[in-house]
């Protein structure tokens, strides 16, 4: 395996890093006399994926060589200095006269000193002999290598997948642009160039990067490395493909059906105009002219973000994936900076060695939002472990039976205490007294071991699955907790990739190994068990031989649709989530299903049934958890259908002889479907989203609404924010018939005005003097102004009485106690019809120089 690094020679590095055990010259018959291994550890300075974090997977690169006449059976293990009983390693078979290029996953343990800069570690091999295992000894004697692995401390570490060979003259590398990016953000030079010509075919090696950035398109021939950088992606990775340096197929490869981008194709431009993008953020404008023509690949994308566009065409694109994010530029890198001019301050930081570029306005703005904005995917394990707990337990005995054995003790020993004194024997309490105490202690002991005993062997799975959208991979991340009632090994293995992580507490005195033996085949080696309720944390990805997908099309009802899912999933307790709020989804039976307009839930409610039991109330609690993670991650929730159903099949193996319990809470992306024009179509509150917006005279927004967490301000003054209701981009056009909206309110509001934007001016719809709780107003087409271009409605809210401020503040010395009123939740729901679509015009690009051409 070949690993390159830009900022120096990495072979050398790699030659220092490399522990090499000798093979004997002597003509003994000690085991694997011909046999040579080599452990590669490669900083990320270095070059390669081999990068190290604490409590991340990384990857070792093992070498093996066998020059016997017979074939061998080898254990590669590997452990760290304050943790030896902990090991990792891959079981292999090497014919005669073979050699072997292999790796195996290692989890770098959390340190007491989190600035810890590298950590030893020691690798041995064991060979199988004579029905033994021997480990194999160097002509000194000596059984296992040791290195170190060089560990990061910083965050936002960025990963290359460059080209291998020169750029052509006078264009900017790709790794002179990321480089320029991150030090302009501020960002330390840490910047791993990812040389390989294969990567390994598993996404532990790149757990340790927060931004992988592809230049170079080999990895197309390497089905494997793809795999894991999508699974690496939708598990919350931030990936930038620079379209100009890679084949345009490497997009349907990564994305499979749901690339959004179509190429029409690459043109070379001389002059170069920049602008913000649709979707109205500010990035800068800038514009330049070039000697030598740049390349540009022209695209036509469905409903990605595009935040800027070069002479009209979209320059970088934005798609989310899963809990990652996918950044894509189609201009060629040197148009996104310029020479460094002498009067040009140094890089942001104070670097002490600035790149010899300065970014472009809006190549600033857009390493700010790659480098900067982390896709943080919530902590689905921590999260599922109390509830996983709930699953399993044993009845502990009852206060009633407690209590009666004592007041036995108690009344006995008084009994017999009160007969020898009577007696004149009462020195022999002082044997009876324990004797009774001993007897009673192990009658507690012996209803507590029933008692436990009662409940069998079971492990109990909570798992979080999620498709990758346009594949069939499905990601599943979650919890089990292991009961079992005597002490015994735990079993614990992988037939198909994925990893459990259980708690080690309490097991540092038995050698553990995590034992790799095939591309996906696992299992953990001399596990002890507790007789008590062990967790553990998982992971796997796994193949459907069914797509899994949701889809729903608009009606005069709300929405109605179908699934698509493998065909032992039965889904259970649906509920339809979007930024706005949340649907109760009726199952209807062949995978069909609907979510009416008046099933939307209430704020604290997330399960459509009425009377919930004793599973419905823990589906609830925790769907409520994740959503919250969710929404203080600032992540938008695009429409989700979330259902519950049994735990999915990962090819992860539990203990075979224990009872298996759990549940599987399944997040399927809902794809919404325009209906026929003409169509009268419903739309309840969480299907519209809204937003502060500028007002129609140039009213700035106020803060008085947070779309992020979907709450609003507590406020003791008045207060007004104008608001931007949108309707769905894919039903527009539409025609708004009729609008209901829905205000909840709390505290002394005094007077609440509701308005309209209509003709650059607000115009009144209505107002409440006092109002209490819940009011709503009815609307039609009269009373409402069109959507504007983009499907968009402004309304005005303001609450608050300026000529009442006793409500709030009943004393102007500011000593009294003050009042807060706010508004807890404003719903509306529209009712429109479907407008006919104007014929789609292909976009032109009006080029700036009569020698510009294409390509």
């Amino acid at each position: 395996m070949n690993v390159s690094s830009r900022c120096m020679p990495s072979r050398l590095l790699i030659a220092a890093a490399i522990c090499l055990i000798g093979i004997g010259a002597s003509a003994d018959d000690r085991p694997g006399r011909a046999l040579d291994y080599r452990v590669a550890p490669v900083s990320a300075d270095a070059g390669g994926v081999y990068a190290y974090s604490q409590g991340d997977w990384g990857v070792l690169h093992l070498q093996l060589v066998n020059r016997d006449d017979e074939p061998v059976e080898l254990l590669c293990t590997t452990y760290f200095d304050h943790e030896p009983t902990l090991q990792y390693g891959r079981r292999v078979w090497m014919p005669a006269h073979s050699r072997l290029h292999t790796w195996h996953p290692i989890r770098v343990p959390l340190l007491d000193d989190r600035d810890q800069s590298t950590l030893p570690f020691h690798t041995q091999v064991t060979l199988q002999h004579g029905g033994r295992e021997v480990l194999f000894e160097d002509e000194v004697g000596k059984v296992q290598s040791g290195s170190q692995l060089r560990l990061l401390r910083e965050r936002y570490t960025t990963g290359l997948i460059g080209p291998m060979q020169e750029e052509p003259e006078g264009m900017v590398s790709p790794f002179d642009v990321v480089m320029t990016g991150r030090l302009d953000q501020q960002l330390p030079r840490r910047l791993t160039l990812l040389g390989d010509r294969n990567l390994p075919a598993d996404e532990s090696g790149l757990q340790t990067l927060d931004q992988l950035v592809i230049a170079d398109d080999r990895m197309l021939e390497d089905p494997a490395a793809m795999g894991a950088i999508r699974r690496w992606l939708y598990d919350g990775g931030n990936l930038w493909v620079m379209l100009d340096q890679v084949d345009p197929a490497l997009l349907s490869v990564l994305l499979g059906d749901e690339s959004g981008c179509s190429v029409v194709d690459t043109v070379t431009l001389t002059s170069l105009q920049f602008t913000g993008g649709p979707d109205g953020r500010d990035v800068g404008t800038h514009e330049a002219e070039y000697e030598r023509p740049l390349k540009l690949v022209r695209v036509i994308l469905d409903d990605e973000q595009v935040p800027v566009l070069v002479n009209g065409w979209p320059a970088a694109f934005w798609k989310n994936c899963g809990a990652g994010r996918l950044m894509v530029t189609t201009l060629e890198t040197t148009g996104w900076v310029r020479p460094r001019q002498e009067n040009d301050p140094r890089s942001a930081g104070g670097q002490s060695l600035p790149t010899p570029y300065v970014p472009v306005p809006p190549f600033r703005e857009l390493m700010g939002e790659f480098f900067l904005v982390t896709n943080e995917a919530p902590p689905v394990a921590e999260t599922l472990e109390p509830y996983v707990r709930e699953y399993v337990g044993y009845q502990v005995p009852s206060r009633g039976l407690v209590a009666g054995l004592l007041a036995c003790f108690v009344c006995t020993v008084g009994g017999v205490g009160f007969w020898l004194m009577r007696i004149g024997r009462l020195e022999r309490l002082a044997v009876i007294g324990p004797t009774a105490a001993i007897i009673t202690a192990a009658a507690l002991m012996l209803v507590g071991r029933q008692q436990r005993q009662a409940v069998p062997p079971t492990t109990a799975v909570l798992q979080l699955v999620r498709p990758v959208p346009g594949t069939d991979d499905v990601l599943i991340s979650g919890t089990a907790g292991l009961y079992s009632p005597d002490a015994e090994e735990t079993e614990l293995a992988g037939t198909a990739g994925g990893w459990i992580q259980p708690d080690l507490s309490g097991t540092a005195g038995t050698i553990r190994r995590m034992i790799w033996t095939d591309l996906d085949r696992w299992q953990w080696e001399n596990l002890p068990a507790p007789p008590a309720l062990q967790t553990a944390r998982l992971q796997a990805f796994v193949q459907t031989g069914e797509r899994l997908t949701a889809r729903a099309e608009f009606g005069p009802e709300g929405i109605s649709g179908h699934f698509q899912m493998p065909g032992s999933t039965v889904p259970e307790d649906a509920v339809l989530v979007t930024s706005s709020g949340r649907i109760g989804v009726n199952l209807l039976g062949e995978s069909r299903f609907e979510a009416r307009s008046d099933a939307v839930l209430e704020s604290e409610q997330y399960l459509q049934a009425g009377l919930l039991s004793d599973e419905q109330v823990r589906r609830s609690r925790l769907l409520k958890q994740i959503l919250d993670q969710r929404r203080r991650a600032s992540r938008t929730l695009d429409p989700t259908v979330y259902f519950w159903s049994q735990p999915w099949e990962t090819g992860l193996q539990f203990r075979s002889q224990s009872q298996q319990v759990g549940a599987a809470l399944v997040a399927v992306p809902l794809e919404l479907r325009r209906p026929p024009a003409g169509t009268v179509v419903s739309l309840p509150s969480p299907l519209l989203t809204y937003r502060e917006a500028i007002g129609p005279e140039g009213q700035l927004p106020t803060g008085l609404y947070d779309y992020r967490s979907g709450a609003w301000t507590r406020k003791s003054t008045p207060a007004t924010a104008w608001l931007r209701v949108q309707v769905p981009q894919v039903l527009l056009p539409v025609a708004v018939e009729t609008a209901r909206i829905t205000i909840r309110m709390s505290g002394p509001v005094g007077r609440l005005d509701l308005a309209v934007g209509r003709d650059a001016a607000s115009a009144p719809l209505k107002t409440w003097i006092d109002p209490v709780g819940t009011v709503s107003l009815e609307l039609d087409a009269s009373d409402l102004n069109d959507l504007d271009e983009n499907g968009g409605l402004l309304l005005r809210v303001a609450a608050g009485d300026p000529e009442r401020p006793e409500l709030t503040q009943p004393d102007p010395d500011g000593t009294g106690k003050i009042s807060y009123w706010r508004i807890d939740s404003f719903d509306v729901q529209l009712q429109a019809l479907v407008l006919p679509q104007e014929p789609e015009t292909p976009s032109t690009l009006d080029l700036p120089a009569a020698s510009d051409s294409s390509n």
